[in-house]
């Protein structure tokens, strides 16, 4: 398989950023987002999910396939969550941030009147891999921590072609929160698993490059309902 390199521009620097600075910024994503979806008017025809692993992009090996089921199934019968994995091999036309999205909502992952699924996204033309979260769960896994996840676990694996091996580690990280939540243990998990992503860091004053690299490169991720976080 050939290994292709993962640019990515983290944005855990979000969390750091003065409250007015965001706020003003947010606003301004909103109306923006308002503005191309209402533009828009796409209406994709998705993909219908398989089950808890729908690799439509072909790339995650039976044998990590087979591993991330039984922690996705381990996961619902003891806490009720849902975990899904979903790769394509283009989101076409369409923004990635908004395919993912939509793709979330339209397969309802999680239960019914308590919003409580994950879905971990990947699109392979367009080099990008996304973790969306439900409200029922944000609580748990919010932005920063969803960010660690894919800086430290899953995207590695991606750089080096392993995708079957990052979305086994993204999904461990998801399940070993929702279980700890949930007082339940989920079996097969490294028990240090999430101690790094889990773990506060000092506050630092952001340098002006990152408020232009957030004002050109980081404003469509705030498209998601202010609840999702966007890496490449």
């Amino acid at each position: 398989m050939k290994k292709t390199a993962y640019h990515f521009l983290s944005i855990n620097a979000l969390s750091r950023f003065p409250r007015g600075i965001f706020a003003f910024i947010l606003i301004n994503a909103l109306l923006l987002s308002g503005a191309i979806y209402a533009r828009s008017g796409q209406s994709p025809q998705f993909p219908k999910p398989v089950g808890f692993v729908n690799d439509f992009a072909g790339v995650i090996p039976p044998e990590y396939r087979m591993k991330i089921q039984q922690i996705c199934e381990e996961v619902k019968q003891k806490t009720g969550a849902e975990i899904a994995v979903a790769t394509v091999k283009t989101v076409g036309d369409m923004d990635y941030t908004e395919y993912s999205i939509r793709l979330f909502e339209t397969w309802r992952i999680g239960e019914k009147g308590k919003d409580n699924g994950v879905m971990l996204f990947l699109t392979m033309k367009e080099r990008r891999v996304r973790i969306e979260v439900g409200y029922g769960l944000e609580g748990i896994i919010p932005d920063i921590t969803a960010g660690r996840i894919l800086d430290q676990l899953v995207v590695p694996e991606f750089r080096r072609g392993n995708y079957g091996a990052g979305m086994l580690k993204g999904v461990q990280a998801v399940a070993q929160l929702i279980g700890r939540a949930n007082n339940v243990q989920i079996t097969g998990i490294p028990a240090n698993l999430t101690r790094r992503v889990t773990r506060k860091r000092h506050r630092s004053r952001p340098s002006s490059l990152l408020y232009l690299l957030l004002f050109f490169f980081i404003l469509p991720a705030l498209f998601s309902r202010g609840r999702r976080r966007g890496y490449r």
